[in-house]
């Protein structure tokens, strides 16, 4: 399993937003879909590469 974050008291209210204070939302971890599918991809072609020797 891959975890991603941050220690930073401010990556929370970055991440969400914090309406109170007028920070917008801007999401900068996680993956998309497509990014999933691309990770997957590249994983398998690297696992791959010894059995074709």
């Amino acid at each position: 399993m891959l975890e991603l974050g941050t220690n930073r008291i401010y990556g929370a209210k970055q991440q969400y937003g914090d309406e109170d204070r007028g920070v917008a939302q801007r999401e900068y971890l996680g993956f998309s879909d497509d990014d999933e599918a691309m990770a997957a991809e590249i994983l398998m072609d690297y696992l791959s590469e010894p059995l074709e020797g």
